[in-house]
């Protein structure tokens, strides 16, 4: 699919930002794009509130999908996971791509890295993981289009309460986990040095909301 000078809004799941947002303005966009496991909800929202023209898997949504396939049918599936972790027929069957390739330059910037350790000699390397919006936004300004983003609160009401999350959307193995992996901080501050300076990176007016709160607690790198 040709991205190049598309306006696309790129919908988290986040319920406070969702019921703040206009669904209205997605008519002005030319492709709608979700989040994991968005699908099998849809039929619980109006026609606006389910839009849908892509979807950004990670891997445990995309192993979900591995035998239901023809839930992905209709839209343009792109996946963090490497082609060579997919069934043979994956894209044989749906439309899409592997992300991979993006995901792997997100995770070799030094945003997501640390030292670990007083000593330099003794120093180990902490990998976090970047949040798959943050690889949603890269993959498709990577690919020249114009990016908005909208339902999403940056955890500003809290990771562990699932109940901030339209219901069964975000059904994601152990909270526990996800938070020992990722930094919003650090999500935070690559969103900061490469997507704000970019011209075709907005936030709708709901989202710049929450994050106008949440940077309070980080401070980017000068």
């Amino acid at each position: 699919m040709d991205f190049q000078d598309k306006n696309i809004a790129v919908v988290g799941p986040s319920k406070q930002a969702l019921e703040a947002m206009d669904y209205n303005l997605l008519s002005n966009f030319d492709l709608v794009a979700r989040t994991n496991l968005f699908l099998e909800h849809e039929e619980d929202l109006d026609d606006e509130q389910s839009r849908c023209d892509i979807i950004f898997l990670n891997g445990w949504s995309t192993r979900w999908y591995f035998n239901k396939k023809d839930r992905l049918k209709d839209v343009y599936v792109l996946t963090k996971l490497n082609r060579r972790f997919l069934p043979n027929n994956f894209f044989k069957i749906l439309q899409g791509a592997s992300a991979s390739p993006v995901w792997r330059k997100l995770l070799k910037n030094s945003t997501f890295r640390s030292r670990l350790g007083k000593r330099k000699k003794t120093k180990g390397l902490r990998q976090y993981t970047p949040y798959l919006l943050t690889l949603a936004c890269e993959y498709l300004l990577s690919r020249g289009a114009n990016v908005t983003v909208f339902g999403v609160d940056f955890y500003y009401h809290g990771f562990k309460n699932t109940e901030n999350y339209l219901d069964g959307v975000y059904r994601l193995p152990s909270t526990k986990k996800e938070e020992s992996n990722h930094s919003m901080r650090r999500d935070l501050r690559y969103w900061e040095k490469y997507f704000f300076p970019n011209e075709k990176f907005h936030l709708s007016e709901e989202v710049q909301y929450y994050y106008e709160r949440v940077k309070q607690s980080w401070k980017p790198k000068q």
